[in-house]
């Protein structure tokens, strides 16, 4: 028989992963609340935010016994509720929500009290941000480590020719947010095509929809004319997970700089899982979680933040090292398999789900 959970969500799911963990767990059954569900991500159960009320309807239609809140805010919103109806509570932390960034940090403190004290069990998406909520103030031992999981059937791994010299192309994938370090990826590329003209750069986004990541659109546009490397630089908008892995294979080498913004951080990005899990060989930041993905020079190649000199010579030992690449394609798949792994994290959150639902029932 299996058992309701109240999934709370932004305002859209537009990628598989959340869509994975949300409805992926043998034995639970989610009721999705939220305002919009792009069409090519169905649930069977969704409820569309109207009102106050919305909560108490949602409990009169289906027997809820447990709520998890995809983010740091949406568990500051329902905690009272779920205390109130005695429902295991269970907040998300993916990035932002979870730093503690003195430019950030007394906010979300702010934001954070009750759940604090309400919420049953807080889960980071990376080791990296148990420490940062411990310092908000969250209890160690209601903290539980789960990493996102990749779905290998949706990724499935590609061998690759790293030794072209035709064309070899470089990809990113991911939001024009200031947190993901486009504009050092332009200013390393661009000085890379000084000494190597068969590269292009394929950046895969979706279309800005907030006034900041709108913003960093613009000035990645106006850094692409300046440095005159247009006919080098290609944009894709808004491409179909289904159709993303024909993207990465395609690609010789990923990208990924990501950088701290204003507080706001990375967990660890599926963009890089997605690529490593292809066999693309992936160069990224220390930043956030990102080190407990990739090892440098091990299974991938890790640079400061905001270092386009260093992310540059990174992008060049791969260039002209086909066997590097080679190395960091099979390596890199080779942790996803073991550790990111989207049926084996599933697991991990049923067992979750499990022990939270039975301590409720025991308890009473």
């Amino acid at each position: 028989m299996s058992r309701y959970i109240l999934h709370l969500i932004t305002s859209y799911v537009s990628n598989l992963y959340m869509y994975n963990q949300i409805v992926g767990v043998r034995g639970y059954k989610p009721v999705v609340y939220g305002d919009t569900v792009l069409e090519n991500l169905p649930f069977e159960h969704f409820v569309q935010r109207s009102g106050r009320n919305d909560y108490v309807n949602i409990a009169r239609k289906y027997p809820i016994e447990l709520v998890h809140a995809h983010f740091g805010s949406l568990g500051a919103k329902v905690s009272r509720l779920a205390k109130k109806n005695n429902l295991p509570l269970v907040t998300h932390f993916r990035g932002g929500d979870g730093s503690n960034d003195p430019k950030v940090k007394d906010q979300l403190k702010r934001k954070y009290e009750n759940l604090m004290n309400e919420g049953t069990l807080f889960v980071p998406v990376c080791k990296a941000l148990v420490p940062m909520l411990k310092d908000l103030g969250f209890p160690e031992e209601k903290i539980q480590v789960l990493y996102g999981g990749i779905d290998l059937k949706d990724f499935p791994y590609q061998t690759r020719n790293f030794e072209t010299t035709e064309k070899f192309r470089i990809c990113f994938v991911g939001k024009t947010s200031p947190k993901k370090g486009i504009p050092t990826l332009i200013k390393a590329f661009a000085y890379l095509l000084k000494h190597f003209q068969h590269l292009e750069l394929r950046i895969i986004s979706s279309t800005p929809k907030s006034q900041v990541d709108l913003k960093e659109f613009q000035t990645i546009l106006w850094m692409i004319d300046r440095l005159k490397i247009q006919d080098k630089v290609t944009f894709l908008f808004n491409v179909q997970n289904k159709h993303l892995h024909k993207e990465l294979h395609q690609a010789h080498l990923f990208c990924h700089p990501s950088e701290t913004s204003n507080g706001n951080i990375e967990g660890i990005p599926n963009a890089l899982k997605e690529a490593m899990a292809t066999g693309l060989p992936s160069i990224s930041t220390y930043h956030a979680g990102i080190p407990e993905l990739i090892k440098n020079q091990l299974n991938g190649w890790l640079v400061p933040e905001s270092d386009p000199a260093a992310l540059a010579y990174a992008m060049g030992q791969c260039i002209t090292n086909p066997a590097l690449c080679q190395r960091f394609a099979e390596q890199g798949h080779k942790t996803i398999e073991e550790k990111f792994d989207l049926k084996k994290q599933l697991l991990v959150q049923k067992q979750m789900y499990d022990s939270l639902v039975e301590r409720r029932i025991r308890v009473g």
